[in-house]
């Protein structure tokens, strides 16, 4: 629970500080062919368990957790490589909208594309979250440690609403 908290306020944090670029980018998705992002979900998938030695770029440390800049922007333009204390990595990426149909759009252009790239032997797992702000939606195989999971969250502020779409590859434990 205590990592779960950390996991999530490390999360805000960098969502913050992303946040005013994030909308104003295009969307990297939406430009590319379907091969090219099959591709790419494969890659990252192989990527996992090498720690993402290929695609990290600038290290940037952080208590309990050291971050890189992706060199591959899977959605949006604002995809990490995430190291956490136990020496497990992920890749993550957050593309931010300002209202619930455009992540709606985004999250299941997500779960399509991804879906579309992976074979007969992933599962689908969609999860409403407690909160019943965010759903999630986890892709696994038996034969891997490694998910690749689209969340859809919706971030309350003080002076607006936005929601955020994030793509994640990683061990299952440390899935949003």
């Amino acid at each position: 629970m205590k990592n779960s908290i950390y996991t999530f306020s490390i999360l805000a944090s960098l969502l913050f500080l992303s946040s005013c670029n994030s909308v104003k980018t295009a969307d990297e998705a939406s430009s590319k062919q379907p091969e090219e992002l099959c591709k790419q979900v494969n890659s990252l998938i192989e990527q996992h368990p090498k720690g993402f030695k290929q695609i990290k770029s600038t290290l940037v440390i952080a208590p309990r957790m050291d971050i890189w800049r992706s060199k591959l922007h899977l959605v949006g333009n604002d995809c990490q490589i995430w190291g956490w204390s136990d020496g497990k990595q992920a890749y993550m990426c957050s593309r931010v909208v300002p209202d619930e149909s455009i992540a709606i759009e985004r999250y299941k252009k997500a779960i399509d594309f991804t879906q579309q790239c992976l074979g007969k032997q992933w599962t689908v797992e969609n999860i409403d979250r407690e909160t019943g702000r965010s759903f999630r939606t986890i892709f696994s195989n038996p034969e891997l440690k490694t998910v690749a999971s689209v969340h859809r969250v919706k971030t309350e502020g003080l002076f607006k609403t936005e929601w955020t779409v994030y793509y994640f590859i990683g061990d299952r434990d440390h899935s949003l």
